[in-house]
């Protein structure tokens, strides 16, 4: 992603992958509503943080961007982990409450799977 994607970048434009399939995140919310799935406080302390990975080789200048883009998320929004406990979209609000301190982020759990909206190309 070039810097002015990420600068200009709208919620419809993010995506979740496993690294096989994609989300949106747009229909991973429509598909928590669908699932009329609740929203509740969740801890940071539960979140498993851990799998996060960002790349060896990110950039100042591409860190600047993403903490331009926690500083400007909405905590009113919550989080969405997918039915085993996974983050699927909120990783910016799960950083700007804990660069704030704030122990907890409003979360949306989806209660099944959902269909992936795409394969994750091959980069081989």
């Amino acid at each position: 992603m070039k810097l002015h994607e990420l600068e200009t970048m709208k919620f419809e434009d993010s995506k979740f992958t496993d690294g096989k399939s994609t989300w949106s995140a747009t229909s991973l919310y429509e598909a928590a509503k669908n699932q009329k799935c609740k929203k509740f406080k969740l801890p940071i302390k539960h979140l498993d943080l851990e799998w996060v990975r960002y790349p060896d080789g990110l950039r100042l200048i591409d860190f600047a961007y993403h903490m331009k883009r926690v500083l400007a998320t909405d905590l009113n929004y919550p989080i969405l982990m997918n039915h085993n406990g996974r983050i699927m979209d909120g990783e910016h609000r799960i950083l700007k409450a804990i660069s704030i301190n704030q122990d907890w982020v409003w979360c949306v759990r989806l209660q099944k799977p959902v269909k992936p909206d795409g394969k994750e190309k091959d980069t081989k």
